[in-house]
């Protein structure tokens, strides 16, 4: 058919596929209960959905092979440079930012009108920015402006070429004076314009690191390490985060950040837990990835190689930036041990808060969490209540010692436990009177009485509610229960 090796069609290649297409795009294959052929469905919107599908489960490598597998036996479909733009993103996604621009590239040379086409000049160039190469990410934009002059993204491209104009000032001002008192803060100011400006986190984790990494001494290092943390998290790369926050607590454990750092490592794991377990009735939703299939991405030389002649083997990030699985679903063991595992690990590196940084301002949370890991999730209120005693006795006058208070007042009225319930809503209601919760406690506290069938106390409970709130949300409620409580019990 005169299709080359490596799979790129030419214009009569083309042509041929087009008319072989119309010859067999109505047939599709029968599935196993019914084998054979099948007229009158699409083949190739079938493919499509097929390689989505494999994408949002986060097999990448599947994806890719799929969506390839579309691309050449229909490329003349309306969905062949959608399959492509997929391909290049899954690459990105991956960190394989040359094989992302191959595919970019193809993109734009073999479907140069599509209706996708204008996203990978924006995609390349961001691609670009995570190489380090400003001045060709910058052309790339500048390329946009040139082709697509009435198109979305002109504004966005004229802000970024600012940007990575000011980049680029900063990278030839430390690369040529690396002496010079002030190039740790030039390498510093390059991190904040790609986490702050750019929005593109995993360079920004980079750059902020390489302050560490050539000026250890500086009063920028710390704080380089701590907002490689933060980018980290906001790609949900929890493992590399953790790597960080780690470094910054093993080399300046006196630093102000410390405490914070360490908190934020508990938070991770608690996150990925309550992700994977869905153990929260507004379900946390993490990106799907998975290990081997990245592995299989990254070890494909010959895949990769079509986009990217120079591939060597290997990730072309750094091994701890790489993108890995957050939600640990690799782990050996069943899905609750694994969840359980991942919240005792939480518990533990909240505890190093508030033991090691007991005047630090993150403690009191993480105390907080402790209690909430506990009685919500491992359903163990002993251990749990013994932490809240803790935030309670040492910092009464916390946000999380208040919202303590609430919650185990909460717990007890879940649990029918009235008397209990009672005395931690009237103590909530005594020490934060001006809380929004108030009004709820209060009529929390009538409901418990109610539940006792104590009449007298609940008349007085809901007439004190209507006291305090006469125009309050639960008023009707209260009204009506007062006037119920008075005929029936009186």
């Amino acid at each position: 058919m005169g299709l080359k090796p490596d799979g790129i069609v030419g214009p009569q290649t083309r042509r041929r596929l087009s008319e072989l297409e119309a010859g067999f795009d109505m047939i599709s294959i029968r599935s196993a209960k019914d084998p054979g052929v099948l007229r009158g469905q699409f083949v190739h919107p079938i493919m499509f959905r097929i390689a989505r599908e494999l994408e949002q489960a986060g097999w990448h490598y599947d994806a890719i092979k799929a969506y390839l597998l579309l691309l050449n036996l229909f490329p003349s479909k309306r969905e062949a440079d959608d399959a492509l733009l997929a391909v290049a993103r899954l690459f990105r996604d991956n960190m394989l930012f040359e094989e992302a621009l191959g595919a970019y590239e193809e993109l734009m040379e073999y479907f140069p009108k599509g209706n996708v086409t204008s996203e990978a000049y924006i995609e390349s160039a961001s691609c670009l920015e995570n190489l380090g190469r400003w001045k060709k990410a910058k052309e790339l934009y500048e390329l946009y402006i040139k082709k697509f002059p009435r198109y979305k993204h002109v504004g966005l491209c004229k802000e970024r070429i600012a940007l990575l104009e000011e980049i680029q000032q900063y990278q030839d001002f430390h690369d040529n004076n690396r002496q010079h008192t002030k190039a740790a803060e030039a390498q510093y100011q390059i991190g904040v314009i790609l986490h702050k400006k750019l929005k593109n986190y995993t360079k920004a984790a980079v750059e902020f690191t390489k302050v560490a990494e050539l000026y250890a001494k500086h009063v920028r290092a710390a704080d380089g390490l701590f907002t490689a943390g933060v980018a980290y998290l906001r790609t949900e790369n929890f493992p590399a985060a953790r790597n960080v926050f780690g470094q910054l607590l093993q080399r300046y454990p006196e630093s102000r950040l410390a405490d914070d750092a360490q908190y934020w490592i508990g938070h991770t794991y608690e996150y990925s837990a309550r992700a994977f377990g869905k153990l929260d009735q507004k379900r946390i939703i993490l990106k799907r990835r998975s290990l081997q299939h990245q592995a299989r991405l990254q070890g494909d030389i010959g895949l990769r190689r079509r986009f990217y002649s120079q591939v060597e083997p290997g990730p072309e990030m750094p091994q701890e930036v790489w993108t890995t699985d957050a939600l640990g679903v690799l782990t050996s063991g069943s899905k609750r041990d694994r969840v359980n595992a991942e919240l005792l690990q939480a518990i533990g590196a909240y505890q190093k808060v508030a033991e090691n940084f007991k005047m630090g301002d993150m403690a009191g949370n993480a105390l907080h969490r402790i209690g909430v890991i506990y009685t919500k999730y491992l359903k163990d209120p002993e251990k749990g209540f013994q932490a809240y005693q803790e935030l309670l006795e040492h910092y009464p006058g916390t946000k999380e010692a208040t919202d303590v208070l609430y919650e185990v007042g909460v717990y007890y009225l879940e649990k029918e436990e009235f008397d209990e319930a009672v005395k931690f809503y009237q103590q909530f209601v005594y020490n934060y009177p001006t809380d929004d919760r108030v009004e709820r406690s209060m009529i929390a506290i009538a409901r418990c009485y109610m539940g006792k069938k104590a009449w007298d106390k609940a008349l007085d409970a809901y007439q004190s509610y209507l006291n305090k709130f006469p125009q309050g949300k639960e008023a009707k409620l209260a009204q009506a229960q007062i006037n119920w409580i008075r005929t029936y019990h009186y």
